[in-house]
């Protein structure tokens, strides 16, 4: 466990009993989640034009309890499910294509702390994100046609996942934002909103290197949006 990590689950430790003694509410939600990665570096505009969005689902809980009036403190465990889909090979070349599957999945336990503030027809919230990463695996399955220095092509064909732990950083830290809506029945409460992910963390533990010894990418950051629903009981 890393220093990141052992700060974290420290002050989890320390602010958790306390606050849910004092829960206002508790809830499970899940949702849809739309990812891709930002880049940064020389390769960063052909990773960036190959890549499309991931589409998957997410699920988790969450705690919440009054600050004041208007204002709640937000803690969640969500499994979240993020990465990026290639419609090409992230490759120099600018007719090269791939047919088949070819994905990035990055599986994350994340832990939202949020400002939640209630307004007359919605909610806003707000806040940093802590993830854990639980897998990394690159799925890529199909034929890649590659053009030589004759004209012609070379084609190759992939059937392989491949683990991208030992490239990838184990935790992430972003920011959240997002809008909702909640409606209560009784002591139970339906919600629904919508919500941005912007990770701060380069994921990459060492820059992408080409075969010109070149640093190709240098970073990848986290970017998800996710739509959600969630249903909460009353304390």
């Amino acid at each position: 466990m890393n220093k990141i990590q052992l700060f974290i689950f420290s002050v989890l430790l320390i602010f958790t009993p306390p606050l849910v003694s004092n829960a206002q509410r508790f809830g499970i939600k899940a949702g849809y989640n739309f990812s891709k990665l930002g880049y940064d570096g020389l390769g960063k505009d052909i990773y960036s034009s190959a890549s499309d969005i991931r589409t998957s689902a997410t699920f988790g809980g969450y705690v919440n309890f009054k600050l004041f009036p208007l204002i709640f403190l937000q803690l969640e465990g969500n499994y979240e499910t993020k990465g990026v889909k290639y419609s090409n090979p992230p490759l120099p070349y600018f007719n090269a294509s791939f047919d088949g599957i070819y994905n990035e999945h990055l599986d994350y336990l994340s832990i939202p702390v949020l400002l939640r503030f209630n307004l007359i027809a919605f909610q806003i919230e707000v806040g940093p994100y802590f993830a854990f990463l639980l897998k990394a695996e690159e799925t890529k399955k199909g034929f890649q046609k590659i053009p030589n220095a004759d004209g012609g092509w070379i084609e190759q064909y992939f059937d392989k996942v491949y683990d991208l732990k030992p490239i990838t950083k184990g935790t992430d830290i972003g920011l959240t934002a997002g809008v909702g809506v909640s409606y209560s029945i009784g002591p139970m409460q339906i919600s629904g909103g919508a919500r941005y992910n912007y990770g701060f963390t380069n994921i990459l533990k060492e820059p992408i290197i080409n075969d010109n010894g070149e640093v190709w990418i240098d970073s990848k950051k986290n970017r998800n949006f996710y739509i959600y629903i969630g249903l909460g009981i009353h304390i």
